[in-house]
Parts: structure tokens; sequence; C-alpha cells
């Protein structure tokens, strides 16, 4: 566990380092109002990071990180979260299998960035294998969305994302193969959006995406999505 007094902290690894929470779903970094930027390094069998700050994260790896009671299985995002070059892959959690991103979060993601293998699971109300999203995201580089998946009983929500805020991609936004598994009520393979915002204005791509009852692709439940498709391949 890192904690500092320090306002701004930049770590770069020549050499990758791995912080290693051996399986414990233990919180590796709590960050509160600072300003932190980390590079080159991989959070692997925790629970990873709360950003309550601004943090920004260049070539960085999140590998099988768990929030068994919480959501965000690798980052809980409350701040601004720049997120470049990065990849999340096997995170699991209650809600958001990778990220969650709360109400006044924040964030913004360019370059490679890559989920893959990101799951929730459990009985009902399962939300996003990826991504939780009540906040604001933008999306200006190439982010993959790759085998993320929702599962459970009934009112599954969501295999890569479920959104109630603002999601804009300008870039090349590709899902493939995310899917949600549900005996009833399972929707939105890649996306399901009860309310906000979804802007879709570059190269997208949706192939291959499935859920149990509706949206293979996306699913609007309701009017309370206001949603802008721009070449996108569905």
């Amino acid at each position: 566990y890192l904690h500092s007094t320090t306002n701004n902290i930049n770590i770069i690894a020549q050499n990758r380092v791995i912080f290693d929470g051996s399986g414990n779903n233990m919180r590796i970094m709590s960050i509160i109002y600072r300003n932190v930027s980390m590079t080159n390094i991989s959070f692997i069998n925790s629970r990873s990071i709360v950003n309550n700050g601004n943090l920004t994260l260049i070539d960085c790896i999140f590998d099988n990180n768990t929030a068994e009671i919480k959501n965000g299985g690798a980052i809980e995002n409350n701040g601004h979260l720049i997120i470049i070059n990065s990849t999340f892959i096997n995170n699991k959690a209650i809600n958001g299998g990778a990220i969650s991103n709360n109400n006044f979060g924040k964030i913004d993601m360019n370059g490679e960035i890559l989920f893959i293998n990101n799951t929730v699971k459990g009985n009902n109300n399962v939300y996003a294998g990826a991504i939780y999203n009540l906040g604001n995201i933008t999306l200006t580089g190439n982010t993959l969305f790759i085998n993320n998946t929702a599962s459970g009983n009934s009112i599954i929500y969501g295999g890569a994302i479920y959104n109630k805020g603002n999601i804009t991609s300008i870039g090349n936004t590709t899902f493939n193969n995310n899917k949600v598994i549900a005996v009833t009520a399972g929707s939105g393979g890649s996306i399901y959006s009860l309310s906000g915002v979804l802007i879709f204005e570059g190269n997208n791509t949706f192939n291959n995406n499935e859920a149990t009852t509706n949206g293979g692709a996306i699913q609007l439940p309701t009017s309370n999505t206001k949603l802008i498709l721009n070449n996108n391949t569905i």
C-alpha cells in the first residue's frame, strides 16, 4: 500500500515494475487530491487503485485484479483519470470488471487501450464486464473491448460497458465477442445504456457480440439515452 502527502508524484519505471497483491484483495494505491503519473507499471492480483485525484497511467498493465465486494476490479475512479497505451485483462468485480467510473469521475483514453477477458458474475443486478460508467469518458485512440462478459441469473446488463453517464468515441473503438449471459433479462452484449449520451463518431466496429435477451450490440431500454452513430460497423 502506497501513501504520500506530496502533491505531485511522477513514477517512471525504466524496467517494468510489478505491484503484486498476492490475491489478498488489497488496495495497492489510494490517491486523494494528488497529481500522480505512472509509467511502465503492472498491477496484479490485488484491488489496485482508488483515484480521488488526478491520475495518469502510461504503458500500464492491470491483470487479475479483483474487487470482491466493490465496483471496479482494477480501478475505482472518482477524479480525473488519463489512460494511455495500457491493458486491462482478467479483472473481476461486482460491477465494472476493470473500471468503475463514478458520478463525478472523468476518464480520457488515448493510444492503444485493451480490455480483454474482464468479467462480472453474480446472481441478480450485475453490470458491466469491463467499464461501469456514471461519469464522463472520452476515447480518442484505438480502444479494443474483447471477450468481456457479464453473467448471472437475472438483470445482467452490459457485456463490456454499462452506462448512466456520457461516453464519446472519436477514435477507433472495437467491440468484439463481448457477452451477456443470463437465465432471464440479460441485455446489451457490448453496451447497455440506461441514460446519458453515447457518441460514436470514429471508425467504430461492433462484431459478434451477444446478449441473452436484447441488444447484441447496444441496448437502450428507455428514451433517456441520446445516441449518435457516425461511420460505424454493426
